[in-house]
């Protein structure tokens, strides 16, 4: 249990940064059945999955692991779009269109993820309605996700962005005492999670530190203070 105070801290801040859909019976007899019918495919850490311009068999079911969604900026640099842990769908939209992957797809964990045939994908949502609204879920989700990363791309600095994502690690599993939050991440994963330069990472935790929001740092970890109920998010 991490006890942060974010009783007057922005709601849109503790949203995590991976998408995931809702575990329970719905799914575990849904997940069973696109085992029956799809095909198997493990990915190790940092392999791609999916590259911009690919064509695909079908719809790819994250069952295991984390992956990140990225597009190609006009930079050359990878711009994210969202990360995901499972349960997760991707790659089904341009599957069922018969058009290129217009995004690329990378496993940040190991990962285990079941190819399911378009058609196959259709008889089976529409074999039950709790599946159907399983996956109407997902849409949903994946919309919401999408206009979230052009609002903040839009809208919010490069602090306010690390910061956001710093209280969602601190709730989903930064270890706390009285004093302060440890959250087990280094530069370099939050700079590509935030879609930012690891030097721009590096000025905003300087800038936390004068606003005694992060304690310290190393190389793989941030201290956080374990109350924020002082912070105005929108003054960063």
């Amino acid at each position: 249990m991490v006890l942060i105070n974010l009783q007057n801290v922005d709601q849109k801040l503790t949203l995590w940064p991976f998408v995931s859909l809702e575990t329970g019976e719905n799914y575990l007899g849904f997940e069973k059945e696109c085992l029956k019918i799809g095909l198997k495919k493990h990915y190790k850490k940092g392999q791609v999955i999916t590259r911009v311009g690919d064509y695909v068999s079908g719809a790819y079911l994250l069952s295991k692991g984390k992956t990140v969604t990225t597009v190609m900026g006009q930079n050359g640099l990878e711009k994210t779009v969202y990360f995901c842990k499972a349960p997760w769908f991707f790659n089904d939209a341009p599957a069922a269109l018969n058009q290129e992957a217009t995004m690329a797809v990378r496993a940040l964990s190991d990962c285990v993820i079941v190819i399911i045939n378009t058609n196959d994908l259709n008889d089976l949502l529409h074999s039950d309605k709790s599946y159907l609204d399983l996956y109407l879920q997902y849409i949903s989700k994946r919309v919401y996700s999408i206009v979230n990363e052009l609002t903040e791309v839009w809208n919010l600095n490069p602090t306010q962005i690390v910061f956001k994502v710093l209280v969602c690690f601190a709730i989903e599993q930064g270890i706390s005492d009285n004093e302060q939050v440890v959250v087990k991440i280094t530069q370099e994963e939050l700079a590509q999670i935030c879609g930012l330069h690891r030097v721009t990472v590096a000025r905003t935790f300087k800038r936390l530190k004068e606003l005694d929001m992060i304690k310290k740092t190393n190389k793989s970890t941030v201290v956080m203070s374990s109350d924020l109920s002082f912070v105005s998010f929108y003054d960063l």
